[in-house]
């Protein structure tokens, strides 16, 4: 080969070097993403708080409501919004800081699945896990280690895990960018 003349490179290479060296786009890891992709089905109603995921999750379920305080970011979903028709009827964009008033959105056991973009969002899955329904999904991204283990976050993550304790669970990630999917317990059989 002459030096200065450029080698193709296999569409295949290219695809493995974009995964290795260009970051995962926003929003949950690719594999929390492949394992609610098998779970997911548009008769789902679902609760997002943090909207780096929403436009994703509300492709894939029938109704999403989404809680996005930053302007950025809701700007961002809105924008989305308008450019893809397909989920636009899907999602309700909501502002809402006051989190009864979000509340009241909802009845006992009426979501299918709850995600809450970052250990910050925490203290508030409490309140929000009885409107799960049995065997629905808790899914909380941006839940890195570090924060269970000394991080600035330590008490809100592991108060929430005090919450879910009990509930199966997958752990996706790399230490740097981890998602967790939590299963609400069935209810049992009386």
């Amino acid at each position: 080969m002459k030096p200065g003349r450029s080698v193709p490179l296999s569409s295949h290479l290219i695809q493995l070097l974009r995964r290795l060296f260009l970051p995962q786009p926003a929003g949950m890891t690719h594999a929390a993403r492949a394992v609610l992709d098998k779970r997911l089905h548009g008769d789902m109603r679902g609760l997002a708080f943090g909207s780096e995921s929403a436009a994703w999750l509300a492709a894939r379920i029938g109704s999403l409501t989404c809680v996005e305080q930053n302007p950025i970011r809701h700007a961002r979903i809105e924008e989305r919004l308008n450019r893809d028709a397909s989920i636009r009827g899907k999602i309700q964009l909501l502002t809402i800081p006051d989190h009864k008033s979000i509340m009241a959105h909802f009845s006992t056991a009426s979501l299918d699945i709850l995600l809450m973009d970052g250990i910050e969002q925490a203290p508030y899955a409490e309140s929000y896990l009885p409107f799960l329904k049995p065997g629905g999904l808790l899914v909380i991204d941006n839940m890195n280690l570090e924060a269970l283990s000394g991080g600035s976050a330590k008490g809100t993550a592991q108060e929430l895990l005090s919450f879910v304790e009990d509930w199966e669970y997958e752990w996706t990630g790399n230490k740097l960018k981890d998602t967790v999917i939590y299963y609400c317990p069935q209810a049992e059989a009386e």
